[in-house]
Protein backbone atom coordinates (compact mmCIF):
# COMPACT_ATOMS: atom_id res chain seq x y z
CA UNK A 1 0.00 0.00 0.00
CA UNK A 2 2.74 1.88 0.65
CA UNK A 3 4.10 2.19 -2.49
CA UNK A 4 0.81 2.90 -4.29
CA UNK A 5 0.62 6.44 -2.01
CA UNK A 6 4.00 7.26 -2.77
CA UNK A 7 3.87 6.39 -6.39
CA UNK A 8 0.81 8.74 -6.25
CA UNK A 9 2.55 11.86 -5.07
CA UNK A 10 5.50 11.26 -7.37
CA UNK A 11 3.26 11.25 -10.04
CA UNK A 12 1.90 14.41 -9.01
CA UNK A 13 5.56 16.29 -8.41
CA UNK A 14 6.43 14.38 -12.36
CA UNK A 15 3.38 16.51 -13.54
CA UNK A 16 5.18 19.42 -12.35
CA UNK A 17 8.49 18.83 -13.80
CA UNK A 18 7.11 18.11 -17.52
CA UNK A 19 4.54 18.37 -19.37
CA UNK A 20 5.16 15.22 -21.22
CA UNK A 21 1.68 13.38 -21.53
CA UNK A 22 1.42 9.75 -19.34
CA UNK A 23 0.18 7.12 -20.72
CA UNK A 24 -2.86 7.04 -17.85
CA UNK A 25 -4.48 9.35 -16.12
CA UNK A 26 -3.62 9.73 -12.63
CA UNK A 27 -6.29 7.54 -11.63
CA UNK A 28 -4.63 4.36 -13.24
CA UNK A 29 -1.67 4.69 -10.50
CA UNK A 30 -4.59 3.19 -8.14
CA UNK A 31 -6.28 0.99 -10.75
CA UNK A 32 -3.44 -0.19 -12.81
CA UNK A 33 -2.71 -2.34 -9.67
CA UNK A 34 -6.11 -3.57 -8.77
CA UNK A 35 -7.43 -4.36 -12.14
CA UNK A 36 -7.22 -7.86 -13.25
CA UNK A 37 -5.24 -8.61 -16.26
CA UNK A 38 -3.82 -5.02 -16.95
CA UNK A 39 -2.35 -5.06 -13.57
CA UNK A 40 0.32 -7.40 -15.26
CA UNK A 41 2.24 -4.33 -17.64
CA UNK A 42 -0.03 -0.77 -16.57
CA UNK A 43 2.52 -0.22 -13.28
CA UNK A 44 5.25 -0.67 -15.36
CA UNK A 45 4.14 1.75 -17.47
CA UNK A 46 2.98 4.31 -15.09
CA UNK A 47 6.27 3.80 -13.25
CA UNK A 48 8.30 4.31 -17.08
CA UNK A 49 6.31 7.77 -17.19
CA UNK A 50 7.49 8.77 -13.49
CA UNK A 51 11.12 7.72 -14.17
CA UNK A 52 10.80 9.53 -17.51
CA UNK A 53 9.21 12.83 -16.46
CA UNK A 54 11.20 13.35 -13.27
CA UNK A 55 14.45 12.50 -14.93
CA UNK A 56 16.64 16.27 -15.40
CA UNK A 57 17.05 14.59 -18.98
CA UNK A 58 14.32 15.16 -20.18
CA UNK A 59 13.35 18.83 -21.06
CA UNK A 60 10.16 20.28 -19.66
CA UNK A 61 7.84 20.41 -22.58
CA UNK A 62 8.76 16.84 -23.94
CA UNK A 63 5.47 16.41 -25.41
CA UNK A 64 4.93 12.57 -24.75
CA UNK A 65 6.23 10.66 -22.49
CA UNK A 66 5.68 7.25 -24.45
CA UNK A 67 8.96 7.29 -26.69
CA UNK A 68 11.29 8.10 -23.93
CA UNK A 69 12.54 4.01 -23.36
CA UNK A 70 12.39 2.40 -19.82
CA UNK A 71 15.49 2.18 -17.55
CA UNK A 72 17.03 -1.56 -16.72
CA UNK A 73 16.20 -1.13 -12.75
CA UNK A 74 12.28 -0.66 -13.77
CA UNK A 75 12.53 -4.00 -16.01
CA UNK A 76 14.39 -5.73 -12.86
CA UNK A 77 12.10 -4.77 -10.51
CA UNK A 78 9.06 -5.28 -12.60
CA UNK A 79 10.38 -8.75 -14.33
CA UNK A 80 10.99 -10.17 -10.69
CA UNK A 81 7.86 -9.21 -9.28
CA UNK A 82 5.77 -10.97 -12.16
CA UNK A 83 7.37 -13.69 -11.90
CA UNK A 84 7.31 -14.60 -7.79
CA UNK A 85 3.44 -13.59 -8.42
CA UNK A 86 2.82 -15.92 -11.42
CA UNK A 87 4.99 -18.86 -9.24
CA UNK A 88 2.80 -18.50 -6.32
CA UNK A 89 -0.72 -18.47 -8.26
CA UNK A 90 0.31 -21.27 -9.95
CA UNK A 91 1.68 -23.28 -6.75
CA UNK A 92 -1.20 -21.89 -4.59
CA UNK A 93 -3.94 -22.64 -7.33
CA UNK A 94 -2.24 -26.22 -7.57
CA UNK A 95 -2.19 -27.18 -3.98
CA UNK A 96 -6.15 -26.64 -3.96
CA UNK A 97 -6.50 -29.25 -6.57
CA UNK A 98 -6.56 -32.28 -4.27
CA UNK A 99 -4.40 -35.04 -2.79
CA UNK A 100 -1.02 -34.80 -4.34
CA UNK A 101 1.71 -37.23 -5.12
CA UNK A 102 5.26 -36.69 -3.66
CA UNK A 103 6.75 -35.76 -6.99
CA UNK A 104 4.27 -32.69 -7.69
CA UNK A 105 4.51 -31.75 -3.88
CA UNK A 106 8.61 -30.81 -4.72
CA UNK A 107 7.48 -29.26 -7.85
CA UNK A 108 5.03 -27.20 -6.07
CA UNK A 109 7.58 -27.03 -3.13
CA UNK A 110 10.36 -25.37 -5.66
CA UNK A 111 8.07 -22.93 -7.47
CA UNK A 112 7.16 -21.19 -3.93
CA UNK A 113 10.70 -21.39 -3.41
CA UNK A 114 11.45 -19.04 -6.21
CA UNK A 115 8.85 -17.16 -5.90
CA UNK A 116 9.69 -15.93 -2.28
CA UNK A 117 13.14 -15.64 -3.70
CA UNK A 118 12.05 -13.56 -6.68
CA UNK A 119 9.21 -11.49 -4.79
CA UNK A 120 12.73 -10.95 -2.06
CA UNK A 121 14.17 -9.73 -4.83
CA UNK A 122 11.96 -7.55 -6.41
CA UNK A 123 10.75 -5.70 -2.66
CA UNK A 124 14.38 -4.79 -2.52
CA UNK A 125 14.70 -3.54 -6.03
CA UNK A 126 11.65 -1.78 -5.24
CA UNK A 127 13.30 0.04 -2.87
CA UNK A 128 16.10 1.23 -4.70
CA UNK A 129 13.78 2.46 -7.60
CA UNK A 130 11.99 4.38 -4.82
CA UNK A 131 15.16 5.72 -3.72
CA UNK A 132 16.51 6.34 -7.64
CA UNK A 133 13.20 8.58 -8.16
CA UNK A 134 13.29 10.66 -5.21
CA UNK A 135 16.96 11.07 -5.83
CA UNK A 136 16.34 12.33 -9.73
CA UNK A 137 13.25 14.40 -8.32
CA UNK A 138 15.73 16.13 -5.85
CA UNK A 139 17.89 16.57 -8.46
CA UNK A 140 15.40 17.83 -10.93
CA UNK A 141 15.44 22.07 -11.20
CA UNK A 142 11.63 22.72 -11.02
CA UNK A 143 11.10 25.45 -13.87
CA UNK A 144 7.08 26.20 -14.14
CA UNK A 145 5.95 25.33 -17.65
CA UNK A 146 4.55 28.54 -18.19
CA UNK A 147 7.97 30.01 -17.88
CA UNK A 148 9.89 27.17 -19.59
CA UNK A 149 7.63 28.16 -22.64
CA UNK A 150 9.16 29.70 -25.53
CA UNK A 151 7.43 32.92 -26.40
CA UNK A 152 4.94 32.46 -29.68
CA UNK A 153 6.39 35.70 -31.73
CA UNK A 154 9.26 36.83 -29.75
CA UNK A 155 9.25 39.38 -26.97
CA UNK A 156 5.90 40.41 -26.22
CA UNK A 157 5.77 44.08 -28.06
CA UNK A 158 2.85 46.83 -26.64
CA UNK A 159 1.49 48.75 -29.53
CA UNK A 160 0.35 52.75 -28.79
CA UNK A 161 -3.12 53.45 -30.15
Amino acid sequence: MWLIVWLWRVRWNAEMFCKGEHRFTRGWVLGSWICPVVNLWYPKWVVDDIVAASDPRTPPLTPILRGIPGTRLVWAWWLTWVVGLVLDNIAQRSVLDGAAQLSELRTKAVMSSISAVSTTAAAVLAVILVQRINDLQMRRPWTSLWAAQPPLNGPLQLSAR
